[in-house]
C-alpha cells in the first residue's frame, strides 16, 4: 500500500513542529528556497508533499536539465549542499 502524504496524516511532534511551521509560512523562506534535512524516516518527504499540494508545485528529479512551467518546484535527491548549483 502506498504511503499517504495528506496533511491530516502528518503527525506533528515537538521534533518536527518547526519544520511544519516553515511549510505553512512560505513567505518567510529566505531566497524563496527551503531545504529539508533529517534522518531517513523523519518526515521530510511527507512535509514536502504537503507543501507541493498547497502550492501546486511540480516535482522534478535531481539533477534536472529543464524545469517545467510551475508555481514552484519540489526537487528530490539533492546533494547535501545544493546551493552552488542554483547560483
Amino acid at each position: 500500500m502506498a504511503p499517504s502524504y495528506l496533511r491530516e496524516d502528518y503527525l506533528a511532534t515537538d521534533a518536527n513542529r518547526e519544520a511544519l511551521a516553515w511549510i505553512d509560512n512560505t513567505q518567510a523562506w529566505p531566497r524563496r528556497l527551503l531545504t529539508l534535512t533529517g534522518e531517513e524516516g523523519s518526515g521530510k518527504t511527507h512535509l514536502a508533499r504537503i507543501w507541493q499540494a498547497q502550492t501546486e508545485a511540480a516535482a522534478v528529479p535531481w539533477p534536472c536539465e529543464v524545469l517545467p512551467s510551475a508555481q514552484g518546484y519540489l526537487v528530490d535527491g539533492l546533494p547535501s549542499n545544493p546551493v552552488p548549483a542554483f547560483q
